[in-house]
């Protein structure tokens, strides 16, 4: 008697083709659609963070030109002149604009008086806001305070 070995190809009840250990559910190409929705995600995420970092960017802009137009200003009047003009000149050297300008003297004082010992320089500058996004701030201000005395109420 001969023995004759016969060779059977064994399919699990989830293989597509025998020995190709491909499915036969569909799931082919399923593996490019998950990766393609993390990349998506990571850039969704890279372009928010991004913005967000733009932003407070320039709120740090916003505040340091506020600060040295401020003190600008403040230096300006201690050497006899009028402080809102320099603090213009400063908020444009600093890519912003002067939004506001006030001087508080002690005592009376009048332009072209000699420099009050006592004054504070009060200034509020204007940036804009970049990158421009719709339904978004367009500028940010920043304010700041100089000068020789604490005149506040109290």
């Amino acid at each position: 008697m001969t023995a004759h070995r016969r060779t059977i190809a064994r399919r699990s009840p989830r293989s597509g083709q025998p020995g190709t250990g491909q499915s036969g559910t569909g799931e082919r190409g399923s593996g490019s659609a998950l990766a393609a929705g993390v990349v998506v995600c990571i850039g969704v995420t890279a372009f928010w963070a991004g913005l967000f970092g733009a932003w407070i960017g320039c709120s740090h802009h916003a505040r340091s030109a506020a600060d040295l137009t401020a003190l600008a200003a403040a230096h300006a009047y201690a050497r006899g002149a009028e402080p809102c003009p320099e603090a213009i000149r400063i908020a444009r050297s600093n890519a912003a604009s002067l939004h506001r300008c006030s001087l508080t003297v002690g005592g009376q004082w009048q332009p072209g008086d000699r420099p009050a010992e006592e004054f504070i320089i009060e200034v509020t500058v204007e940036v804009p806001l970049a990158p421009h996004v719709p339904g978004a701030p367009q500028s940010l201000q920043g304010r700041a305070t100089a000068g020789r005395a604490d005149l506040r109420e109290g």
